[in-house]
């Protein structure tokens, strides 16, 4: 007779969807628009893909494509928590569209985010990536509930790039690796419980 191991279905699924995730070596932006009003961009344990070493405040980051259509959100937007580059003091706190192609750096209504720490303060090499070093730290939390039309759907992926200019200037256009986003948490777990029954179900059947 043979011992028959039966996992708990929600823990089972939860753990195969971190593992999914955690594949993505390259990834190390997670972002929940489950809640527009407080879209979270969390850290993930994954290495920078590249060295970079630019001013959070003036250069920050780029989130590519992004947005599923163009939006204008004003660089006065400011975000709350603990989001920083690994090693820096400083953390993120500010965002806006721009487009990254025009490689121009001006604010405008895009697809692409620029992600800084607003306020001013920081000097050169408050923001660094190193190949081999986690690329990021902490959880950013932002209201974008007035751009809900443009939002990307769940499952998106796109690259995260060092400062905004596409070419011509050093440490710019590096590709820090990968963000991606995730559903609303229930309907992830509601689908899964789907399968996980209905996979029961039919080996209960055999």
């Amino acid at each position: 007779m043979h011992n028959t191991i039966v996992q708990h279905p929600i823990l089972t699924f939860g753990i195969s969807l971190f593992t999914a995730i955690s594949a993505q070596a390259a990834t190390v932006l997670v972002v929940d628009i489950s809640n527009p009003a407080a879209v979270t961009f969390t850290s993930t344990p994954n290495f920078s893909q590249t060295n970079s070493s630019l001013n959070i405040g003036t250069a920050g980051f780029t989130i590519r494509n992004f947005l599923a259509s163009p939006a204008s959100i004003p660089s006065s937007t400011l975000g709350l928590g603990n989001l920083s580059p690994t090693g820096s003091t400083f953390v993120y706190s500010g965002m806006a569209t721009f487009s990254y192609e025009a490689n121009d750096g001006n604010f405008t209504s895009a697809n692409d985010l620029s992600v800084f720490s607003n306020g001013g303060g920081p000097g050169a090499a408050s923001q660094v990536f190193s190949t081999g070093t986690r690329a990021f730290n902490g959880v950013l939390t932002i209201d974008l509930s007035a751009y809900v039309s443009s939002l990307p759907a769940a499952g998106v992926t796109g690259d995260v790039i060092s400062g905004y200019f596409l070419s011509g200037t050093a440490d710019h256009g590096e590709t820090v690796g990968q963000f991606v986003v995730i559903p609303e948490p229930g309907s992830v777990l509601l689908g899964g419980l789907g399968f996980l029954i209905l996979g029961f179900r039919r080996r209960s059947i055999r």
